[in-house]
């Protein structure tokens, strides 16, 4: 048996900034990924007959690790309840910087774990990620309660830097042969 709680996040100081929001908006949403059969490690326990089932983590993994193994237990048929009065305070990504750590980790292992037959499609960036402002970033910023246009902006200003990012990355990682990072 797995149990999965919810995952609170919660600032640095008195005020959200902008990366912190969207650290809120788009992170950890660990409800969703219950109903799922998945869990984030970040609350997550599960009984011992369960790792002697399906194994521990992979210590090898760039990212994702909790989601893989949620993907065996599943489909070992260890189950797993959501308890949201299981809460866990989490720090929100206070800056760019952490953000474009998490990118560039997540986005390297999606590639090296590709199916070698499929990863050939990360060659080919999506151009208009350089070009083109996201709307679906838009409609994120403006799911937020309570802030202003102001910061309703800066959000998605936040959100598009971020996809220009993940396309350097995936040429870097493709293109260039760079190395996958870890932390």
């Amino acid at each position: 048996m797995r149990f999965a709680g919810a995952v609170k996040l919660a600032a640095a100081g008195q005020v959200w900034t902008v990366a912190e929001r969207v650290d809120r908006m788009m992170s950890l949403k660990q409800e969703h990924y219950a109903t799922q059969g998945r869990a984030a490690t970040a609350n997550v326990f599960a009984r011992r007959a369960a790792f002697e089932m399906v194994g521990l983590f992979d210590d090898t993994a760039l990212s994702g690790g909790d989601m893989e193994w949620a993907r065996r237990c599943m489909a070992q048929g260890v189950e797993q309840l959501y308890v949201s009065e299981v809460i866990v305070g989490h720090p929100a990504r206070a800056s760019m910087e952490a953000h474009v750590i998490k990118r560039r980790r997540i986005l390297g292992a999606q590639i090296r774990n590709a199916d070698p037959k499929k990863r050939w499609k990360y060659y080919i960036p999506r151009f208009k990620r350089f070009l083109l402002p996201s709307f679906g970033a838009m409609r994120i910023a403006f799911r937020e309660p309570d802030i202003s246009v102001s910061e309703r902006f800066q959000m998605w200003l936040f959100l598009n830097k971020l996809r220009r990012v993940s396309a350097k990355e995936q040429m870097r990682l493709t293109w260039f042969k760079g190395k996958y990072e870890r932390r």
